[in-house]
């Protein structure tokens, strides 16, 4: 009697918390998307950095060296062109000549290998692998909002990633939006030190919140288990439209401002000097962790995907600042599912009750992105996405 009384209590305070609170809603500032804005990106010059694009030209690629991102076109050098070559990529092109050599063949060919073309007509940047190193709660105002009160920590995204404008599918799931800076191995990184020259990339680190959380261990959510699972879908991982080598990454990365815009509502707004570890120390901790593993579509997968370095054209991705979908679980939706289960749903545990709650409260309430939504990121001296979502 004592027990079904204290059940009995425990619903009816379930119920009426339920009936008195209101549902999470989606994150809304006053700032609109300027589409005009959006189509001009400041180049950093070239005592800087090198910033490439690529584009087709009688159907091979050419790597274009930019001086100019305005009015939806950028003008450069067609460095393929200029260096007489069969070389397509920029990080095979730099290894070749190196940054010096690199900007004073740039500069002697802006008259004979001038090039002007339209932003859309632009392909993926660079080559890349499909195998990423990723840090979690990486900056303090995304701990805070999601509710995890521990980090960084380290997990790793297996997918190809894709352009700049392609469109992503919601996979039957809670997509969520999430922008970074990510850096790019130009070559294999040992006894866990990044190397002074590395590229950097944006990103869109799209994640399907519904499968995180079916699989994330909820009493360790900084093990990085279930990572993988939730963010490693096809086409979840489009990359900026521009590629940069800085002179000197490390200070180029620091003072970087992001933005995110849903359709016309900006969501996220931060710089990268809000991160907690920066690139060197990510490297670092992947060392630290090589030998941890997680489970992936039935296979065990580690950091560094088991080899004894990090291999070249790998992304590091330095996390993603507040203002995601994703808001941590709100007490209503913690009673609920605990109501879920005290009613019948005993074959699972609570928190999994808690999760599949949280869930459908949210498929209902079209919290997380939809179709014909288009999430745009543009961030000056790195370039810009823009992706549509569908079905």
């Amino acid at each position: 009697m004592t027990v079904l009384f204290r059940k009995g209590m425990i619903i009816v305070t379930a119920m009426v918390l339920l009936s008195a609170c209101s549902t999470t809603s989606k994150p809304e500032t006053n700032e609109r998307f300027d589409s005009l804005e959006f189509q001009s990106v400041k180049v950093a010059p070239f005592d800087q950095a090198l910033t490439f694009a690529r584009v087709m030209v009688n159907k091979e690629r050419h790597i274009i060296v930019l001086t100019e991102f305005l009015n939806g076109r950028i003008k450069g050098v067609d460095l393929t062109r200029a260096m007489g070559s069969h070389l397509d990529d920029p990080i095979s092109a730099y290894t070749e000549l190196g940054y010096t050599e690199m900007v004073k063949l740039v500069k002697d060919s802006q008259v004979n290998y001038s090039i002007t073309v339209s932003v859309d007509r632009l392909i993926m940047p660079v080559d890349l692998n499909d195998k990423h190193i990723a840090a979690g709660i990486n900056y303090l105002a995304h701990a805070g909002e999601t509710g995890v009160k521990e980090g960084p920590f380290l997990f790793s995204k297996h997918v190809t990633p894709t352009g700049f404008n392609t469109s992503v599918a919601i996979q039957e799931g809670l997509l969520d939006y999430e922008v970074e800076l990510a850096a790019v191995t130009l070559g294999p990184v040992r006894e866990g030190k990044l190397p002074n020259e590395y590229g950097l990339i944006l990103t869109n680190d799209f994640t399907n919140r519904a499968a995180l959380l079916r699989n994330i261990d909820v009493t360790d959510v900084t093990s990085g288990k279930g990572f993988a699972t939730g963010k490693s879908f096809s086409g979840y991982l489009p990359v900026g439209n521009l590629f940069v080598i800085p002179k000197n990454p490390e200070q180029f990365a620091k003072n970087l401002h992001l933005t995110l815009f849903v359709n016309d509502s900006i969501r996220q707004v931060s710089s990268t000097n809000l991160m907690v570890w920066d690139f060197e120390r990510i490297v670092s901790e992947t060392w630290k962790m090589k030998h941890v593993e997680w489970e992936f579509n039935g296979e065990s997968i580690k950091l560094m995907g088991g080899d004894p370095w990090i291999k070249a054209r790998t992304l590091i991705m330095s996390g993603t600042p507040d203002g995601v979908v994703f808001q941590g679980i709100p007490l209503t939706t913690k009673l609920s599912g605990v109501f879920s289960w005290l009613t019948g749903g005993w074959g699972t545990s609570i928190p999994l009750n808690v999760m599949e709650a949280y869930i459908q409260d949210a498929k209902e309430s079209s919290l997380y992105l939809q179709p014909n939504d288009t999430v745009s990121i543009h961030v000056n001296t790195m370039g810009t996405l823009q992706n549509k979502i569908v079905q």
